[in-house]
């Protein structure tokens, strides 16, 4: 591109009108370009919460109530910790939608696309400066639109949209980019409202990210490039402003202080040192560049990944460093380029430079706010090779763009899918496929596909504690007691302070029917998580066992709070209830449980159990029969159908019922139940036959002894019946 002509002193004139500048078009163009962001991302509502959401959103409690929306959790290293504005506006969402993902995207997608409209504003005013002596006077409304588009729909910003908590990537993104445009229109208009309205966004942005820090330096090498023309014009013109904008620092480095530097996830570590971070950025931004230009291998979690080839290092390096030698000739030669190279540089420079953010040292999220210099210098690029003509070359590229978002969006649709993607492209990820592994084993119940994906983490990470616990879960529900309760001992051994393991070290033991040696654990989980609704949940569930009911009540209330729609939860707490005696109580929660999902077998048995012990037979029974009809193999309903059946009158469907049960699990008390059948029926030999199996199998049975000795003394009579 040509130079731009050195900026003029004084405050830059009103931007000249053009073509497109009509207050009707302005406002057509702007629904038109958040449609286009709705259209990108259409298919991330069903989206459910993953990885880092389940700390932030869920399970952080500070965002359900206005009074401690700005005190989020802090020390923890989780998203929201230390960024009371990230966490107020997650509070904001959970007032409007509660606890459902969707409200979550929602939120995340008009913050985009706010983000976008700001962009188009900056980019447009900025082209209609006169340091570009009119070039772009009559298309900058246009070519900034398609530019911001283009940043808009493009996949690589999938991450911070999509993922749910790192709208902390696009709401400071959002704040960024309005402190800029409040320090445009100031310095156009030197109102103090618009004074206030930059110091006040550029506050907000340092409560929200940590990369907010460059936003002051931006926005003074702004200043310097397109309105004063130098760093001392600058500072005397506005000088007031920027050292407001410098003093927002300050709570920002408070907040750093008050968050124990990210509760650990920041500084070097025994696997990441400062200069194997360096060596994995230089890479890493090469990678950002690539998908940039083809986003095809997205992907999610790129583990704690550190560079060490330097073949690939040393080239990439090169590349770089020219990169950064270009930007400094641009930036002493006062061109746009310049600009927008330190603006790509500078923002990523927090997170990708010497101090290593040691929990993830690769993130596609971190490209939110540099990819707008790549799309405004693209459309810039494409504009000055092929003029007008170049806004076709421009919409095709937004088209396709969005047509990969899409297919993106599409990998976010479960836990699964998207940690299936993970492992496929990052197959050296050890946290990839624990989470994989225990998503199958939690939410699936696939325990052979969570064995060979947890064994795949293990392999990687032989002592990663998680991993183990897992895994010893899975063992467990594969039959394997032994070793599985030996794995997960070995995961306590070596974090006793995690509350997560003392969970699932609880859970394997209930597993193996050890209620009683369980409590402690659960307890202890509860203990460090006190929020957590799984903690309260599988509490509440080994207390039901050990037939603590009242004491489970509460814990079963805890977690339904949090997800008053869980299938099983509603199922366990109507079984307490029922227990306890609440019989309507039960069936309450019964009906519940049957609106959210109508073909629950399990739900139907319970129902028409609680419906029976009402004398409600008839509603009962269809209940008892749809169970069996929904899923015939499980022997517990067929047993709750073949009692009812008898109950009311229906011999001889009870009767094949019980004898099909016999068969496939001889028991005493169902012996005897189906000699009294046989007895009602007249068939005296059959039921004869039925008691004597009762007492072979439990001579203890005082019931099936009554009633063998009943009709021994009644065939006695002479009776020949």
């Amino acid at each position: 591109m040509p130079e731009q002509s050195a900026p003029q002193k004084g405050a830059p004139a009103i931007p000249p009108a053009g073509a497109f500048d009509s207050a009707r078009w302005l406002a057509t163009a702007g629904l038109l370009l958040v449609a286009l962001v709705f259209a990108a991302y259409h298919n991330s509502f069903s989206g459910p919460f993953i990885f880092d959401d389940q700390d932030s959103i869920p399970q952080n409690a500070s965002i359900r109530h206005f009074d401690t929306a700005f005190s989020p959790p802090d020390g923890n290293g989780i998203t929201v910790s230390g960024r009371p504005v990230l966490n107020a506006s997650l509070a904001i969402n959970y007032a409007i939608s509660g606890r459902s993902p969707a409200g979550f995207h929602l939120g995340n997608i008009l913050i985009h696309g706010l983000a976008a409209l700001t962009l188009w504003a900056v980019t447009r005013r900025t082209l209609k400066m006169p340091v570009f002596a009119g070039k772009f006077s009559q298309d900058a409304t246009v070519l900034a639109w398609l530019a911001s588009a283009l940043w808009a729909v493009h996949p690589l910003q999938t991450e911070s949209v999509t993922y749910a908590v790192q709208r902390a990537e696009s709401l400071v993104g959002l704040f960024y980019l309005l402190t800029l445009y409040g320090f445009i229109r100031y310095a156009t208009a030197r109102s103090w409202l618009w004074f206030l309205f930059t110091s006040s966004v550029c506050l907000l942005g340092m409560g929200t990210k940590e990369v907010m820090a460059t936003a002051p330096f931006i926005v003074f090498l702004y200043d310097r490039t397109f309105v004063c023309g130098s760093f001392r014009a600058a500072w005397e013109r506005h000088g007031k402003l920027l050292q407001c904008l410098a003093g927002t620092l300050v709570f920002l480095a408070v907040l750093i202080a008050v968050g124990r530097g990210r509760g650990g996830s920041v500084g070097t570590s025994e696997t990441v040192t400062w200069w194997g971070y360096v060596c994995t950025q230089v890479v890493a931004i090469m990678r950002y560049l690539w998908l940039t230009v083809w986003p095809a291998h997205l992907t999610l979690d790129y583990g704690v990944l550190v560079e060490k080839n330097y073949a690939v290092i040393l080239p990439c390096g090169l590349v770089l460093v020219s990169a950064l030698v270009a930007t400094g000739w641009a930036f002493v030669h006062r061109t746009s380029i310049g600009f927008l190279g330190f603006w790509f540089f500078a923002i990523l420079a927090p997170s990708s430079s010497i101090v290593p953010v040691v929990t993830q040292t690769v993130a596609e999220h971190r490209m939110y706010l540099p990819l707008a210099a790549l799309a405004v210098g693209t459309a810039l690029l494409v504009y000055h090779w092929l003029g007008r003509r170049c806004w076709m070359v421009l919409a095709l590229l937004i088209v396709s763009e969005s047509a990969v978002t899409i297919h993106r969006n599409a990998d976010y649709r479960n836990e699964v899918a998207i940690w299936e993607d993970t492992v496929a492209k990052r197959p050296d990820n050890f946290r990839a496929w624990n989470n994989l592994g225990a998503y199958r084993l939690h939410k699936e119940k696939s325990y052979e596909a969570a064995e060979f994906a947890l064994k795949q983490a293990v392999q990687l990470s032989p002592n990663y504690p998680e991993v183990l616990n897992n895994l010893g879960q899975v063992l467990i529900k594969l039959g394997r007691a032994d070793e599985g309760l030996a794995m997960i001992e070995k995961s306590l051994r070596l974090a006793p302070e995690k509350p997560a393991l003392h969970a699932g070290y609880g859970s394997a033991l209930m597993d193996c029917g050890g209620y009683e040696q369980a409590l402690p654990h659960l307890e202890r989980a509860l203990t460090g998580a006190p929020n957590d609704p799984a903690a309260h949940y599988n509490l509440a569930n080994a207390l039901m066992d050990l037939h603590r009911e009242v004491e489970a009540e509460p814990h079963y209330l805890f977690a339904l709070g949090e997800s008053p729609d869980d299938l099983d939860a509603l199922n366990n707490y109507g079984t307490s209830l029922r227990r306890l005696g609440r019989v309507d109580e039960a069936v309450a929660q019964f009906e519940h449980a049957l609106r959210i999902d109508t073909s629950s077998p399990q739900t139907h048995n319970n129902l028409g159990i609680a419906l029976m012990m009402l004398g409600e037979t008839e509603s009962g029974l269809r209940h008892l029969r749809e169970s069996v009809r929904l899923d015939p193999k499980p022997y517990e309903p067929r047993l709750n159908l073949s009692r009812a059946l008898a109950q009311t009158g229906h011999t001889d469907e009870a009767i094949a019922e019980c004898e099909k049960l016999v068969q496939e699990k001889p028991d005493a008390e169902l012996y005897n139940n189906l000699g009294t059948l046989y007895g009602q029926r007249g068939q005296l030999e059959q039921a004869g036959d039925a008691f004597r199996n009762a007492l072979r199998l439990d001579p203890g049975n005082h019931a099936a002894r009554e009633n063998d000795a009943k009709l021994r003394a009644y065939l006695g009579t002479g009776s020949t019946r």
